[in-house]
């Protein structure tokens, strides 16, 4: 899966959790995150050919849906806990290469049966998991907008 889809799901995980206690809710978000890593490594998608361009890309992109999730439920620490967490896994792909014999995490390794898919499958599998996320992330907003007008808070 691409960083992008990982960091969409983490945030929207994140941004579900902003109301917990902070202790709680960051152990919660944490736990999810990685679990979410591994259930979405499951689904047939499409991985880029290792290359700084692709890379920067894939970063730059999930920054951005940071961004817009955190400032969506107005919650960037939790949102940006979630995204940093499903993301995490991912760097053992470069640290393979410099310091690891190989890959650690469970969803990486070789008997673990992660989904392959061609490139316009495999992107619109990951393209549907990113809008999954936002729908979620508008509905806690909208609820929140919601909760907040019923309160008599303006």
């Amino acid at each position: 899966m691409l960083l992008v889809a990982h960091a969409a799901v983490g945030g929207a995980m994140g941004a579900t959790a902003r109301r917990e206690p902070r202790a709680r809710g960051m152990v919660l978000v944490a736990v999810g995150a990685l679990v979410s890593h591994v259930l979405m490594d499951l689904i047939p998608h499409w991985d880029y050919p290792f290359s700084l361009g692709w890379i920067i890309l894939d970063i730059a992109a999930s920054l951005a849906v940071f961004g817009l999730i955190a400032w969506l439920v107005r919650a960037p620490g939790m949102v940006f806990w979630g995204a940093f967490v499903a993301c995490i896994p991912d760097l053992e792909h470069v640290l393979v290469s410099w310091l690891l014999p190989g890959p650690v995490f469970v969803s990486h390794v070789n008997w673990f049966p992660h989904g392959q898919a061609g490139l316009v499958p495999g992107l619109l599998t990951q393209a549907v998991t990113v809008g999954v996320a936002f729908w979620w992330v508008l509905r806690l907003r909208r609820q929140a907008g919601a909760n907040r007008r019923g309160s008599g808070r303006p």
